[in-house]
């Protein structure tokens, strides 16, 4: 019987790409700057009609502007950008933690499409697909568990597919939370943070800021962008971000952990790779490992002794980790691929 595998990802497997926490503010500088090029200007005349807002899609831009620079002066503040979050949440400052989210997701948005996909991530589909399968063609006893709100998983998966569609590729890798339908008996994404998506209160659909991978930063791109900011933060009653972070009771990403629980509950091996097990994610990492009831071995892949010390915080998480196989792998050039694969 083959064994059931889970991968575990933080932001450290998508460093090539997206910075990891220390590096945020001086990411978030930088691209303020880049928004704020000429070529990038929308107009002062033309609104986003369908929104119904009376602002200009010119007056939108600035006002995105002052938001993002309103976060970067207050991520400073603050030692990560998850404190300033939870700090909003507790305080009951729902507008400013909707603007938070917002200007993020255009940032990991923009950032995804103007980088090319971190490497590692191409290398690993092309160990693990099975050319010979149009559907369903990695393995069906693996699980990928992600704190991160990228789809990088879905963009180096695109070009096997030869397809540029975010949705279609978030249907074969069979992504929860998307707008399919999640099956529990093949390869599986499940995005515990939420995704930089958005859903309308109304129908709960759930929608993509831009479906297609292939675009390029350009002036339509920024104008996109902007018109998904101005729903998120001026028309407030119809939509809703999808992000969603480990404290928050929200309805989508409790059943994306719900099922993340369940669909991973047999795994026998289990590969963290670039995730500290930060406190704010403790009780939902105790909730999904805690329930891995038939875990033999855990492998720790970060660079040099940073592997060892997330040996050392599983320990908060499994209190049986004594027991366990617990094995570091500090090369991190690519994804680790356990011998039991």
């Amino acid at each position: 019987m083959e064994n059931k595998i889970t991968y575990l990802l933080g932001a450290g497997a998508s460093k090539e790409c997206l910075p990891i926490v220390k590096e945020i503010p001086d990411a978030l500088t930088e691209f303020l700057k880049e928004m704020k090029i000429p070529k990038y200007r929308l107009s002062e005349d033309i609104k986003f009609e369908d929104l119904g807002i009376s602002q200009s899609k010119g007056q939108i831009q600035r006002h995105f502007w002052d938001s993002m620079q309103w976060l970067i002066t207050n991520i400073a503040d603050h030692s990560s950008i998850d404190t300033f979050a939870k700090k909003l949440f507790i305080t009951k400052k729902t507008p400013e933690l909707i603007k938070l989210k917002a200007c993020m997701t255009i940032y990991f948005v923009y950032t995804q499409l103007k980088k090319p996909v971190d490497k590692r991530y191409d290398s690993f589909i092309a160990a693990l697909i099975n050319p010979s399968k149009l559907k369903h063609n990695l393995p069906s006893n693996l699980r990928i568990l992600s704190w991160n709100y990228d789809f990088q998983f879905e963009k180096a998966y695109s070009f096997y597919r030869n397809i540029n569609s975010l949705i279609e590729c978030q249907a074969f890798l069979n992504v929860s939370p998307a707008d399919i339908t999640s099956y529990n008996d093949i390869f599986s994404l499940y995005k515990l943070n939420g995704t930089t998506g958005y859903y309308t209160t109304t129908f709960q659909d759930l929608l993509n800021v831009i479906d297609d991978l292939s675009m390029a930063p350009s002036v339509n791109t920024i104008e996109a962008l902007i018109k998904y900011y101005a729903a998120m933060t001026m028309d407030k009653t119809r939509y809703r971000s999808m992000i969603s972070f480990a404290w928050e009771d929200n309805s989508i990403s409790n059943e994306v952990i719900d099922q993340a629980t369940r669909n991973t509950s047999d795994s026998q091996v289990l590969i963290v790779i670039g995730y500290s097990f930060p406190f704010f994610n403790r009780e939902i990492d105790r909730k999904i490992i805690g329930e891995m009831k038939q875990l033999k071995k855990v492998y720790f892949q970060a660079p040099g002794q940073e592997s060892k010390n997330y040996i050392d915080r599983f320990s908060a998480i499994r209190t049986d980790s004594n027991s366990l196989n617990l094995i570091p792998i500090s090369d991190v050039d690519q994804f680790y691929l356990p011998p039991e694969l």
